[in-house]
């Protein structure tokens, strides 16, 4: 349980950088201080204080995509607690619908079981993956797989990924009716 937990957290951090590595070719913010930079007085200026773009780049870089700490992990690390909460309020909204119980007493308990659920999966994920830092030890070992491996568990990591909101949309049409 514990590995597989961390095959998809491996999955999401990697699509996360690259999701973030691919919006920072067009943010218009990166895209300003790259025209500003080539102004010579600028990147004099700048080359005297060390600031070159590669010196910047590398620095997103880091925000990014370091597994210890960079935005493209935290991400991933919401999102492993987050999806298996979405599934299970969806499916806790089908079965209200067919056991014909929803109301608004029904959807006050929803709220509240909603909460129970994110915390407790929040413990088990911190258990199974951030406890001693164990996603660190699995990332490096997952770097090292060969190409077919990380196609299949990326494909097995998209579809439970998505799962949970296919879960959660259908509950909402099965609701609306």
């Amino acid at each position: 349980m514990e590995r597989f937990w961390n095959i998809i957290h491996y999955f999401l951090y990697k699509a996360f950088c690259k999701l973030f590595m691919g919006f920072s070719k067009i943010d218009p913010f990166d895209l300003l201080i790259r025209q500003i930079y080539r102004i010579p007085a600028v990147k004099r200026f700048s080359e005297k204080r060390g600031a070159t773009l590669k010196v910047i780049d590398d620095g997103l870089d880091k925000v990014f995509k370091n597994p210890s700490y960079g935005l493209s992990s935290m991400f991933a690390g919401i999102y492993i607690t987050f999806f298996p909460t979405i599934f299970l309020i969806g499916l806790d909204i089908i079965i209200s619908v067919l056991t014909n119980t929803l109301s608004p007493e029904y959807a006050k308990a929803s709220y509240i079981r909603s909460i129970i659920f994110g915390v407790i999966l929040y413990f088990i994920s911190y258990i199974f993956i951030f406890r001693h830092d164990k996603y660190l030890k699995y990332f490096k070992e997952f770097d090292r797989k060969p190409k077919q491996w990380h196609v299949k568990y990326g494909r097995i990591s998209l579809a439970v990924c998505l799962i949970p909101f296919a879960v959660l949309i259908l509950s909402f049409v099965l609701a609306s009716k």
